[in-house]
């Protein structure tokens, strides 16, 4: 259908507004060009699957592909700004020193010691290393920030007698959603499906093609007619169960079908180490081991956005002015010349050029393009600025700001206002996909390993403690500075202890796993404030409360014993001399002179 806008120009396809129309202002987007997805995709999610081959040609600095005819595409500059801006918002979000922290544990304090989740840090400490997990993180962030979606796999891998994290290709990722409803909750089944080659070795060997498909499901109970389960991370048992199955077609026997509706019959099921079929094969938890990570907050949506989704039109502006900046310089080095004379012209009739030292006769004269080449580079200037406007990072961070060009201090920190609003963005996007991430490796673990269940009456009681990625400081600081601000703030009673310990650990990237746990555990060893607190209210038992301590009953007469005991003391001493000026030897007798100060000099 055609549709005709104000302007009396005419659209051959109906307009599409959806997550992806940014990208629309490629006529090879538009029209469905940019790369046919594979044939078993069905329609809903090739619009998604070829909006990443898109984002991905850029960040390969290939675009240039995907230009008409007409615009040149061979002689396209492409020098790495969507890699440089996703590089630099990896880095951000992760931080410096990102680290796995339990609540609750390793507590200074004995008495809020939490044995547990000590055992649970110490366990995850292990894994991390082992597992590489950070390098994964970086992997999957990488292709959230790019491509505006990564997907997380958590198994049990019996080989490595471990749960192992890997990564998948958005791309792969087909969760089944009911259109129907507008529930912000998880599916309950996802299929992870990727095409791929296969070669005997034999020469002028023709790859075979393979579809393979990773199906999990959760299934009531119920409907399998099983009894439930109670795992050992709930105290209530569970009402779903989840199922596997892994399953490869070959290319030639998927034919028009798309990947929910492959033939079962066709395929060739995989076998785990246990020898158990992997079709339908119950894993015996009761949840998805699959994390979807959206790059921006999309609960309605599902999907996220790339960071390069409002900027891609700057990014091909910036690319052609680039293109013909070179060109531009060209002719500025070897400016076109102008000859009275005739020119001169090879065997193939073609105009030959000059050289270094060569003599022209006659009058010549010289074309400046020098200006083309200036407004050129302010051009440029202005693109790069609205870029470092729109993606919401500030020049310095992108590498067009030098040290000596920063007006201030506290201009540099401002210019980070709009970065840090972002980052904070996206790392609340990713609030409860790392918990849930490292909940699933926990949940593995408890299966195999009984001394990471939590001891007899927790669950009802305490729960299990929340485990979280922490991430690091990403903004440059003075710290000093930053930590006498923030002491100066608590001193002058501008800020609660609460708050100071807060900013201690976001500005100025203070190794503290929590604010609360931290404020307690202060609270453990500040006598004075407890002295001080005591006196104020006049009650021992309230001061003995803040320092979490309770005070034992003392037995009166001892007390009366001891303080005679003292009197007693002091009597002696002052008969030995203490009282009359003498000064008694370390053995305690005899006197002897006392010891004297020499006397203060005075300007008398």
């Amino acid at each position: 259908m055609a549709i005709t806008s104000v302007f009396g120009t005419t659209r051959t396809k109906p307009m599409e507004l959806d997550a992806y129309s940014a990208y629309d202002y490629k006529p090879m987007f538009r029209d469905r060009q940019v790369g046919q997805a594979p044939n078993w995709v069905d329609r809903a999610n090739k619009r998604r699957l070829e909006a990443y081959i898109l984002l991905s040609a850029f960040l390969e600095n290939s675009a240039h592909n995907y230009l008409l005819n007409d615009q040149d595409p061979d002689s396209r500059r492409e020098y790495g700004d969507p890699r440089l801006i996703v590089a630099n918002l990896v880095d951000a979000v992760i931080g410096e020193d990102a680290t796995v922290s339990v609540r609750g544990a390793r507590r200074e304090s004995d008495v809020d010691k939490d044995e547990y989740a000590d055992a649970l840090q110490d366990f995850f400490d292990r894994w991390i290393d082992n597992e590489l997990l950070l390098l994964t993180i970086m992997e999957v962030e990488e292709k959230a920030v790019g491509l505006g979606d990564g997907v997380y796999e958590v198994a049990w891998d019996a080989n490595k007698g471990r749960a192992v994290v890997r990564c998948y290709d958005p791309g792969f990722y087909f969760p089944v959603i009911d259109p129907s409803t507008y529930d912000y909750g998880y599916p309950l089944k996802v299929h992870l499906a990727w095409e791929y080659e296969k070669f005997t070795g034999s020469e002028n060997d023709t790859p075979e093609r393979f579809v393979r498909r990773i199906t999990y499901e959760l299934a009531p109970y119920e409907e399998l007619g099983v009894a439930p389960v109670t795992h050992p991370w709930s105290d209530k048992p569970a009402t779903h169960t989840c199922l596997k199955s892994d399953g490869t077609w070959s290319f030639e026997n998927t034919g028009s079908k798309v990947y929910l509706d492959l033939d079962p019959g066709r395929a060739v099921w995989a076998v785990n180490a246990e020898g158990e079929q992997v079709r339908d094969l119950d894993l015996g938890i009761d949840f998805l081991p699959i994390i979807h990570l959206p790059n921006t907050i999309s609960r309605a949506e599902h999907f996220g956005r790339s960071a390069l989704h409002d900027v891609m039109q700057i990014l091909d502006d910036v690319q052609s002015t680039d293109t013909d900046l070179l060109k531009s310089s060209r002719t500025t080095g070897s400016p076109p010349l102008g000859t009275e004379s005739p020119v001169t012209t090879d065997s193939e009739g073609k105009v030959t050029t000059y050289g270094p030292g060569q003599l022209i006769q006659g009058k010549v004269t010289v074309i400046d393009t020098s200006k083309n080449l200036d407004s050129l580079l302010k051009y440029i200037e202005t693109l790069l600025k609205r870029l470092s406007t729109n993606i919401r990072m500030p020049e310095s961070v992108l590498g067009k700001l030098r040290p000596s060009e920063v007006p201030s201090g506290i201009a540099l920190a401002l210019s980070f206002g709009p970065l840090r609003s972002l980052v904070r963005r996206m790392r609340l996007a990713r609030s409860e996909k790392y918990p849930l991430l490292l909940k699933f490796v926990h949940r593995f673990h408890m299966l195999d390993d009984p001394s990471l269940r939590p001891p007899a009456g927790r669950l009802v009681d305490e729960g299990i403690p929340v485990v979280e990625l922490a991430f690091g400081q990403f903004l440059p600081s003075d710290r000093a500075v930053i930590i006498n601000d923030i002491v100066t703030l608590f001193r002058e009673r501008i800020i609660s202890r609460h708050t100071a310990i807060r900013l201690l650990m976001e500005e100025a990237g203070m190794g503290i796993r929590d604010a609360s746990d931290e404020l307690e555990q202060f609270k453990t060893g500040d006598f004075e404030g407890a002295r001080t607190l005591g006196e104020a209210v006049e009650s021992p038992d309230t001061a003995a409360e803040y320092l979490g301590i309770e005070i034992a009953e003392v037995d009166q007469t001892r007390i009366d014993q001891q303080e005679r005991e003292t009197e007693a003391a002091v009597a002696q001493a002052a008969a030995r001399g203490f009282g009359g000026g003498g000064n008694p030897d370390d053995n305690g007798g005899g006197n002897k002179p006392p010891l004297r100060k020499p006397a203060a000099k005075t300007d008398k």
